[in-house]
C-alpha cells in the first residue's frame, strides 16, 4: 500500500536536488524506486538575494564612510587646520593685532575666542612696553650726561645720545654686544663689572 512507500530527498549540489520514492508490489515488498531530479531554484534565488544584500550593505557602508569623512573634514579638520594656520601666521609675522576667526558655537570656536583674548592681552602689554620705552628714550635724550645700561652679563641694553657722541659709537651697532668686545668701551668693562657685583 501507498502508506508503506518511503520518500527520501537528497541534495546533490548547490544547483540540484533529487527525490527518491520506493513503491511496493502487491505483497508489500519494494518493487522499484522512482527518482526525480530538479534544479534548486528557490535556493538559488535565496543565494542571489543574499549576494545582493551583502553588496548593498557594502555600498551603503562605503557611502556612510565617505559621508562621515566629509562631515568630519568640514566640521572639525578644516576648521582646526584654519585655526592652526592663522596662529602660525601670527607667530611668524609677530602681528598680535590680528585675530582668529572660527565660526560656530563649539569647542573650536571657544578655543579661538580664548586665543583672541590672549592676543588682545599681548597687544595691550606690547603697547604699554612700547610706550614706556619711548618715554625712557625721551628722558635719556634730554640727559646731558652719558648714560649706559647693561645687563648682568655686561651686554649693552641702551645708551643715550651724549654717550654715543662721547665715545663715537652708534647704538644700533653696539646694542646687545658685550662691553669688552668694543674697543673704545673696554675701559668701562671693569667699572660695569664692579657695579654689577656690588649690587648683587
Amino acid at each position: 500500500p501507498d502508506s508503506n512507500n518511503t520518500t527520501v530527498v537528497h541534495i546533490i549540489d548547490n544547483n540540484s536536488i533529487a527525490g527518491y520514492q520506493t513503491f511496493d508490489d502487491i505483497y508489500g515488498r519494494p518493487a522499484f524506486v522512482f527518482r526525480v531530479e530538479m534544479p534548486r531554484q528557490i535556493y538559488a534565488e535565496g543565494q542571489k538575494t543574499l549576494t545582493y544584500l551583502h553588496i548593498s550593505l557594502l555600498l551603503i557602508s562605503i557611502g556612510f564612510f565617505f559621508i562621515f569623512v566629509f562631515i568630519v573634514n568640514k566640521t572639525i579638520l578644516n576648521r582646526m587646520t584654519a585655526l592652526s594656520n592663522t596662529v602660525n601666521r601670527i607667530g611668524v609675522e609677530g602681528n598680535v593685532s590680528q585675530r582668529v576667526s572660527i565660526p560656530g558655537k563649539d569647542e573650536l570656536s571657544g578655543l579661538a575666542d580664548n586665543i583672541n583674548v590672549m592676543l588682545e592681552s599681548i597687544e595691550k602689554s606690547s603697547t604699554e612696553i612700547r610706550s614706556q620705552k619711548e618715554f625712557i628714550d625721551r628722558i635719556l635724550a634730554t640727559i646731558p650726561n652719558p648714560v649706559l645700561a647693561v645687563d648682568k652679563s655686561q651686554n649693552i641694553m641702551l645708551t643715550n645720545s651724549a654717550f654715543n657722541t662721547m665715545f663715537g659709537v652708534e647704538v644700533g651697532r653696539i646694542k646687545g654686544k658685550i662691553i669688552n668686545s668694543i674697543t673704545v668701551l673696554t675701559d668701562l668693562s671693569y667699572e660695569a663689572a664692579t657695579f654689577i657685583h656690588g649690587r648683587t
